[in-house]
């Protein structure tokens, strides 16, 4: 078996040199809707409880669920209207035994009520409204921070925002989040025989199609890149690795890695 090359890294010892070289890029600050897909600098928690109150999930009336509890088509309960809520507002109205509140979806559920009874199961008769199945406690209410609690946390650190993260931050109650800035990548790419893709073609040469896709997989994962296509020449490849050095992250060279006379990298 011919001796390895010195120059030459197996797989396993160029992954642990990549990350052994690796370091953490620092944060900024981005609204939520541009935030999709970036990483958390740290967990995320939910500043307010939402629903900020319990709401109704039915157009239908706020009753005590005790007062309907043998409702029936046959025997239906005859109730007093004691009001109206909306979503969003917040009329001073108060159930009491005996009596209903007109709420719709999204409302909130008026005190002392514990139970919404659909519509379709009632029927309006003047100031009084007769109901005809029961609503047990609870029943089409979602409880204030059904979807997320005030110190929830919404989102982890260092795992991608999906969409439903967003989602969960928003409701959380924050606009923008803190995220690790996206690198910066330079693709460097080499070979006399290169150019850059859209020039005119000539013979004997290649268009630089290894240098377009790894910008491509930059660019599909959020990165800012340069790309440059130089010749086979140690003071123009060294001049753009330090200049890409100075304004980027990371730098991706292709072509040049091994040890013929015309590669320089």
């Amino acid at each position: 078996m011919a001796n390895k090359n010195k120059f030459e890294v197996g797989l396993n010892e160029a992954l642990n040199l990549t990350l052994n070289n690796l370091y953490h890029l620092d944060s900024e600050s981005v609204d939520l809707t541009e935030a999709i897909g970036r990483v958390p600098c740290s967990n995320i928690y939910s500043l307010v409880d939402s629903p900020s109150v319990a709401a109704s999930l039915k157009d239908g009336y706020a009753v005590l669920a005790s007062d309907i509890s043998h409702a029936s088509v046959s025997e239906p309960v005859r109730l007093r209207s004691a009001g109206y809520r909306a979503a969003g507002s917040m009329e001073k109205v108060h159930v009491t035994s005996g009596q209903a509140v007109r709420v719709m979806t999204g409302a909130a559920i008026p005190p002392g009520a514990d139970a919404v009874v659909s519509e379709e199961f009632t029927k309006e008769e003047g100031e009084a409204i007769s109901v005809f199945n029961y609503a047990e406690k609870g029943r089409n209410i979602l409880d204030r921070g059904n979807d997320v609690y005030k110190g929830q946390c919404v989102a982890n650190k260092g795992i991608p925002l999906s969409p439903a993260d967003i989602g969960q931050i928003a409701a959380g109650g924050h606009g923008k989040v803190s995220v690790v800035r996206n690198p910066v990548v330079a693709v460097v790419s080499t070979g006399d025989e290169v150019i850059a893709p859209g020039h005119p073609m000539s013979e004997g040469k290649v268009y630089a199609s290894n240098m377009a896709t790894l910008v491509a997989w930059c660019r599909k994962h959020g990165m800012k890149t340069y790309s440059t296509v130089v010749s086979d020449d140690a003071e123009e490849i060294a001049a753009a690795l330090e200049f890409f050095f100075n304004i980027s992250d990371v730098i991706i060279t292709s072509g040049g890695a091994w040890t013929g006379d015309r590669d320089m990298v």
